[in-house]
């Protein structure tokens, strides 16, 4: 009787485990991006257990991708009636916020005769993350999603905040050539056609040995409280318009929600 005790005190912590039990009670995609989710468990599930569980749901959510959550654990009293009297169960329930670090959008690898060749996370989160495109033709283009930790970014072209971003990159492409990276830099004409979904220009760029001219466009807009911004470097070609509308027209896809 004794070493049966014993037993069965060893194997207590096996078995409490055993009948822990953790639910979702309910999900759902925030404005920004993150998602929400609550989880319940019954009264052998502990904090650890619960956290447990929310890591791996994270993990699945965004897909093996880096990801961080705020969290709120609390507890409920349940009732049990029975025999004329009642008593309380405490259980254990968890509502969190989860932010995958790089799918705010959930962008593809190729997009027509573009290939995604790397993505760069930067380990301030506020300054987000950068996806860069090749085309066969030599065109680059890299999509910047970031928030500065700006809260209350509009979407679409206007809020104070996007034209700040515009004005800001705008005057980053013409500081190349006080930085050396370029010998000269001109603004071409606004051309309307290249995308009505984002603040846009584009300039005529020198190489410092002014052998080689490229052409450089910007976009940027809002989404998500999140800035977009869409850097374009290539070869002036009887083609650039053309390819680079139909990246931006096939990517907004994936930004705009369609009315």
């Amino acid at each position: 009787m004794k070493y049966l005790r014993l037993v069965v005190i060893a194997l207590l912590p096996f078995l409490l485990t055993s009948c822990a039990w953790i639910i979702i009670n309910d999900e759902n995609e925030n404005p920004d991006g993150s998602h929400f989710v609550r989880l319940s468990g019954n009264g052998f599930a502990s904090s650890s257990d619960m956290e447990q569980k929310l890591n791996d749901y994270a993990n699945k959510k965004c897909k093996g991708e880096k990801f961080t959550y705020t969290m709120n654990e609390k507890y409920y009293k349940e009732i049990h009636m029975g025999s004329g009297s009642y008593y309380f169960t405490k259980k254990p329930l968890l509502d969190a916020n989860i932010k995958c670090k790089n799918k705010i959008f959930d962008f593809p690898n190729k997009i027509n005769n573009f290939t995604l060749e790397n993505k760069k996370d930067y380990d301030d989160l506020r300054l987000g993350y950068a996806l860069n495109f090749k085309s066969k033709t030599g065109i680059v283009i890299t999509v910047i999603v970031y928030d500065l930790g700006i809260k209350n970014i509009k979407n679409g072209l206007e809020g104070a905040h996007v034209n700040k971003q515009f004005i800001q990159a705008q005057n980053d492409v013409k500081l190349g050539v006080k930085s050396g990276l370029y010998k000269s830099i001109k603004a071409l004409p606004f051309n309307m056609t290249l995308s009505p979904l984002y603040l846009t220009s584009s300039y005529s760029i020198v190489s410092t040995d002014g052998l080689s001219k490229k052409i450089s466009y910007l976009f940027i807009r809002g989404q998500k409280k999140h800035f977009i911004k869409i850097r374009v470097t290539g070869s002036n070609s009887s083609t650039i318009d053309q390819e680079v509308s139909s990246f931006i027209a096939n990517i907004s896809g994936y930004i705009v929600p369609k009315s």
